[in-house]
Order: C-alpha cells, then sequence, then structure tokens
C-alpha cells in the first residue's frame, strides 16, 4: 500500500506526465481574454491620458500589470490577430492583409485556444476573436471547445437611432436605441455572460475570449457613453495634423480605414491627405470624430465592467488571469493619420494588462509585443507554453529580484502597393486585397528605447520578404528619448533619416532589422559588420 504522501505524490507525477501542466489541475487558473479591436493606450491609469471616460478598465488596471510599452506586429487586424494568436510573426505566418491566414502554412501549429484546450480547459469565444473567416469558421473545431457553438453577431450595428442627419451613413452615431441588445457588442456580450455560466459550473477550467469591436469604425455607441463627455468644441485637436516633417510618402496611409470620403451627420468630407493634397477636417470634424472614438472606448469599457461583475458574481475573480489589450493602435488625426495601417508608434502601440490572481500589481515600460501574450499566458496559468513560439514569456516581470530580461527592440511591419513606386499616388496602398506575390514594397520598423526606425524595401515576390539587398525606398528615424508614452503629440514629427549626424546610429538600426527579417537564424555573433545605409531617389512631399 502507499502512504497517502506517496498518493499525493504519484498523482501529481500522473498529472504532470498527461501533459496537464505544471500546476495541479485544481491550481490552475482561469483565463478570461479582452481584445478590444483598434484600441490605443488612451486610458487614464497608468497610461497618464486624460480625455477618455474608462472607470471600469481604470480598476482592472489599478490590480494589474500593466506593460506601457506593448506593440503589434502590423498595424491592421487580421494579420496582427492570426500573429498573436498563433504566437508567430508576420513574416512566419505570411499573413500581411484580409486574404491568407496562419494554417495555410501552419496547419499543425497549436493556437493561443487550442492550447488551452488541449490542457482540458473548456475554452469558448464570442466577438471579434480572429478577423473575417481567416481562418475559416474562426479557427473551428481546433481552437474551440465543442462545448457551445462560437457566437459573434458582427461588427456594425445595422440601424442607427438619433437626432442628426443622416443617420443611415454618419460614420459617427451617438445611437437613442431603447434596448443595448441593438448594438452588436452587446449582444455578444450576452452570449460572453452566457458562456462564462455555462464554463463556471462544469469541472475543468476555462478559458473565455470576448473580443469586442468597438471602438473600430463607425463609432456607433449608445447615447449615454456620447453625452458623458464635455461639449464637442471643447474636445483636443491634435497638435501635428500633417506628415511628420521630411517623412517618405511610403510611410502613410492615404484612406480612413479603406474609405476616401466619409459622412458625419449628414455632411460629407474627403478624408484629408498627410501631405495635405486634400484639405484638412475642419476644427469641428475632427473634434467630433475623436469625441465618437473616445465615447465608444467608454463603450468598451462598460462591456468590460459587466463580464468583470459577472466573474466577481459568480466567486471566480480570484481564480481568474483576466487579460486586456487592443489589436493595434489607431490615430486620430496625428499625422494627418484616420486609423491605423502605418508604423508610427500611435498605430503600432497598445494596452496590454495582466491581472493575475495572488501576484502583486504594478507596471513596466519594458518594451514588449502582442507575440508575447500567448506564451505569458500560457506561464502565468502555470503551463509551459510550446517551445516554437516567437514570444517570449513575460512573466519574470512579476519578480523584480528574477531581473527579466529586457527586450533590444520590439518590432512591426507594413506592406504597401502603390500603382508605382517611383512618385505618390492614391492607390490600394495599404494591400489591403492584394495578392500577397503582388506586393509592392515593405515597411520593416524597429522600436528601441529610444528610436523608432523604418525601412521600406522593395517586395521580393518570390521570398515574401523585403529585399535588403536593394537599396531603400524609404527611411525614417525617429527620436523617442525623454518619451514616457504619456504625450501622443511630441514625438515622431521629424524625419532624422537623412541628418548625416545619425548616420552611425541609422546603420546600427539598419542592422537590427536586417538581422530580425533576414539572417535566417545567423546569429548575432556570425552577422557580418554593418554597411552603409544609401537611398534612392523618392518624391519627398
Amino acid at each position: 500500500m502507499i502512504p497517502e504522501s506517496g498518493c499525493t505524490f504519484v498523482l501529481s507525477l500522473m498529472i504532470a506526465l498527461s501533459g496537464v501542466g505544471a500546476l495541479e489541475y485544481d491550481k490552475r487558473l482561469n483565463v478570461a481574454v479582452f481584445i478590444v479591436d483598434d484600441l490605443r493606450p488612451e486610458i487614464t491609469t497608468r497610461y497618464g491620458q486624460k480625455q477618455v471616460i474608462t472607470p471600469n478598465i481604470d480598476k482592472l488596471i489599478s490590480e494589474s500589470m500593466v506593460f506601457e510599452r506593448a506593440y503589434c506586429q502590423q498595424a491592421t487586424c487580421s494579420p496582427s490577430r492570426n500573429s498573436f494568436l498563433s504566437g508567430r510573426r508576420p513574416h512566419k505566418t505570411k499573413t500581411w492583409n484580409f486574404i491568407n491566414h496562419f494554417r495555410e502554412v501552419g496547419p499543425d501549429w497549436v493556437s493561443f485556444s487550442q492550447y488551452f484546450k488541449e490542457h482540458n480547459y473548456t475554452t469558448l469565444g464570442v466577438g471579434k476573436t480572429y478577423h473575417g473567416q481567416k481562418p475559416p469558421n474562426e479557427d473551428q473545431p481546433l481552437s474551440w471547445s465543442e462545448d457551445r457553438e462560437y457566437f459573434d453577431k458582427g461588427g456594425k450595428t445595422k440601424k442607427c437611432y438619433m437626432d442628426f442627419p443622416g443617420k443611415d451613413t454618419s460614420i459617427v452615431c451617438p445611437d437613442k436605441a431603447k434596448h443595448l441588445s441593438h448594438f452588436t457588442d452587446y449582444a455578444n456580450l450576452e452570449v460572453m455572460l452566457e458562456n462564462l455560466r455555462y464554463a463556471n459550473a462544469r469541472d475543468s477550467p476555462f478559458f473565455l475570449v470576448y473580443g469586442i469591436h468597438k471602438p473600430h469604425l463607425p463609432f456607433h455607441m449608445p447615447k449615454e457613453f456620447w453625452d458623458e463627455y464635455p461639449p464637442t468644441e471643447e474636445i483636443d485637436l491634435p497638435e501635428h495634423g500633417h506628415s511628420p516633417r521630411d517623412a517618405p510618402w511610403l510611410a502613410h496611409t492615404y484612406a480612413m480605414d479603406g474609405q476616401r470620403e466619409i459622412d458625419v451627420f449628414g455632411q460629407t468630407y474627403k478624408v484629408p491627405h498627410p501631405h495635405s493634397w486634400n484639405k484638412p477636417f475642419p476644427d469641428n470634424i475632427t473634434r467630433t470624430l475623436r469625441k465618437g472614438y473616445y465615447a465608444s472606448v467608454s463603450f468598451v469599457d462598460f462591456l468590460v465592467g459587466e463580464v468583470l461583475g459577472e466573474l466577481d458574481t459568480l466567486g471566480r475573480t480570484n481564480d481568474t488571469l483576466v487579460v486586456l489589450f487592443g489589436d493595434h493602435g489607431w490615430q486620430l488625426g496625428e499625422h494627418g493619420e484616420w486609423a491605423k495601417q502605418t508604423n508610427f508608434e500611435l498605430a503600432t502601440r497598445v494596452p496590454l494588462v495582466f491581472k493575475v490572481p495572488g501576484r502583486a500589481a504594478g507596471s513596466t515600460d519594458a518594451l514588449v509585443e502582442l507575440v508575447d501574450v500567448y506564451p505569458t499566458v500560457a506561464a502565468l496559468a502555470g503551463l509551459d507554453a510550446p517551445v516554437d513560439l516567437d514570444g517570449e514569456d513575460l512573466s519574470p516581470h512579476w519578480n523584480e529580484s528574477a531581473s527579466p530580461r529586457r527586450k533590444e527592440a520590439a518590432f512591426s511591419e507594413f506592406p504597401r502597393c502603390p500603382a508605382n513606386l517611383t512618385r505618390p499616388i492614391q492607390g490600394n496602398v495599404p494591400c489591403s486585397f492584394t495578392n500577397r506575390e503582388e506586393f509592392k514594397a515593405i515597411g520593416y520598423s524597429v522600436r528601441t528605447e529610444d528610436w523608432r526606425y523604418t525601412v521600406w524595401l522593395p517586395w521580393n515576390a518570390t521570398t515574401l520578404r523585403g529585399n535588403f539587398d536593394s537599396e531603400p525606398l524609404g527611411l525614417e528615424l525617429y527620436s523617442h528619448i525623454g518619451d514616457d508614452g504619456v504625450d501622443f503629440n511630441l514625438f515622431e514629427n521629424v524625419n532624422k533619416a537623412n541628418d548625416s549626424d545619425y548616420s552611425d546610429l541609422l546603420d546600427t538600426m539598419h542592422e537590427l532589422a536586417k538581422n530580425h527579417w533576414d539572417s535566417d537564424g545567423i546569429i548575432p555573433s556570425e552577422l557580418p559588420s554593418p554597411q552603409p545605409v544609401k537611398i534612392v531617389d523618392s518624391p519627398n512631399l
């Protein structure tokens, strides 16, 4: 007969050998993940902002570890989601737009939620997790438990009830609908709460994802959240509503999330060109759009609060790991840009928040990336993440004595598809629906502690990479010295790439980019000495 202590040891050993993970079943944390579309770090608590009203997220942040400088790998929905949900960077997933998905190149890769499913979690999802059936059918049945069907009512509420003209087409809609179920994110919330109650009653831990569509365009929210804000004329304007000085034209996307014209309360406006080809929005329209974004974020805050409240009601607050982040950032007129689809700071930087039961709250300014979310959540839940992921486990940041490694850089990228690379035109610049073999250029962006460097390279249709053997089509170098992440207007306003005083720094940053995207596993010590960077003549508007 085995002694009682021996039984405990044998049981623990059997669990470990069965692949359940580093913790015994009854000690493993549940996981609740909030993926918020287009959410930039404009939040008061620990991000130092003042415009947006987010009491529930503020409370969550006050109890969490906050990564103040987190970056997506590509600033548009589907590629970003394919990256962090597979745990691999875009140049691994081969997904840069809305055509492809990671299962085409990694059919046997274990996705984020699939990993927890394979470790006996109930994995349920609702709302916008993946994007536009990429992968098809929200990656069912691989990524999700078959207990309950994945549910997403969709992103756009079909009808807008308001007192303004143009209610059916206005990109801003403070909606007076009588029932919150009119809004798709709320309809998804109702299913999320049902999933939570269902999972709570099961004999396994749960991994639940709520993908929230807002604040994605249109800025359509219950009017009560619009009314929380001061009059429109009191909303701040961006200080630099034009292209950074000396920035190459490839740096910009010449549309607002694919739209060249927008309707605001019945009036049509051309989306401003960052180089002032079009007239800028009137100040009142800029303020209206910004207020619409802020009010949409406040609606998101309400939805997050409902889920957190239900966790508390069910008594699961103290055994549920909560993660909240944006899939990429958003630009609200800064640099003349509206939306994402650039390599600028405001398009690539996101909020990233982990609330971990039993672990202290805090914050860090270490550079981290969304590709780190998957291995970090696995580690915090007591599991060993797959070894083939591109991201890093950030859990040492909860232990100051562990001296967690700080990344040298965060990496983002974005392709371009103009009809002509020698002059700026308003073509299908973001490559949203262009076959990847037909891309024209790609921007590789390196964010270090004090600098952002972006190199625009010709696209190699065979290797599906930027061609580092060709001369760059454009270069950007922006100082972030002294940037605490609070002032969204202060940085990336002057491109220093053409300043000879920064030639050595430019070479160093270029080598970081080349090592990351073009080394194919060559270790840094084997890399050749940096070579001077040259740039071909191109329009500089």
